[in-house]
């Protein structure tokens, strides 16, 4: 009994890990459009001289992390002006070469404020993870010169560029092109699901496992549908339509999963011929 738990994670993983490796996953696309990012990233580095090379490949796959081209370009330009802003902030309170105490107070507030800030304001949470190694240089005795920030910022930059170009050369429709699958999947299975919730013998993990499907590709569908609106999906008739359809099957699918399953009927027990019983 107890290997069952073991069995049934292995099963889910191997399960996850086909799904991704489905033609009509995004899983793929992304990988490799990430990979392609750092590693041009790292390679255009060696080729100029770069200092640390290896920044603007980790910059390029930071814009890449974006949703959709919008919110890549939109990180790209808070990465970008939180760097910059991070570097004139920090650069003179560096060079005045603070106590150590002092110092390792600032790595910690730097610490606590960027991932407090992280998901309310990327740019915010990027001006004090900027400052957070130069401080922690300086904590180690190493001097952060004015050389090191200066590479940073021209790093960061062109990591920043080459991520919002990547965007826009490897795979720039993959969402579009998926679209229609994704439409479909959401639509079997909601039939699926509406056939488990008529079906008077279907049991309640039957129901709740067909409710759980339909949700997970609507789900997909519409993180889909978004990433191809980011895409410029609305940008012709036919895509607009395409949209529609998307949209119209994820709500046929949220409104199926609502609906009350068929219950099987259950015999009553027979009432007496009086309401209570005579008393004796």
């Amino acid at each position: 009994g107890r290997d069952r738990p073991a069995a049934h994670s292995g099963a889910s993983i191997r399960a996850r890990l086909s799904a991704a490796a489905d033609h009509d996953a995004l899983a793929i696309p992304t990988a490799a459009r990430m990979g392609i990012a750092v590693a041009a990233g790292v390679g255009l580095g060696h080729a100029i001289g770069l200092s640390r090379p290896y920044w603007a490949g980790l910059t390029a796959g930071a814009v890449l992390q974006g949703a959709t081209g919008p919110l890549q370009r939109h990180r790209a330009l808070d990465r970008a002006t939180g760097t910059v802003v991070g570097v004139v902030l920090a650069q003179p309170l560096v060079d005045l070469h603070p106590p150590i105490g002092l110092a390792i107070a600032v790595v910690a507030l730097c610490m606590f404020v960027a991932q407090l800030m992280i998901r309310a304001s990327y740019a915010v949470a990027v001006v004090f993870l900027t400052q957070l190694p130069l401080f922690m240089l300086e904590v180690g005795g190493a001097d952060p010169g004015r050389a090191l920030t200066g590479a940073r910022l021209i790093d960061t930059l062109i990591g920043c560029a080459l991520g919002v170009a990547i965007t826009q050369v490897v795979w720039p429709r993959a969402a579009t092109a998926r679209l229609p699958a994704a439409a479909r999947r959401v639509l079997d299975a909601t039939v699926a699901c509406l056939r488990t919730l008529r079906d008077p013998t279907a049991s309640h993990a039957a129901v709740a496992e067909a409710r759980a499907h339909a949700l997970a590709e609507v789900v997909r569908l519409e993180s889909m549908l978004d990433m191809a609106l980011g895409e410029g999906l609305a940008d012709s008739p036919e895509s607009e339509d395409m949209a529609s359809v998307a949209g119209e099957a994820e709500r046929l699918g949220r409104l199926v999963i609502g609906l009350p399953s068929v219950e099987t009927p259950c015999s009553l027990p027979t009432r007496r011929s009086g309401p209570f019983p005579r008393a004796r």
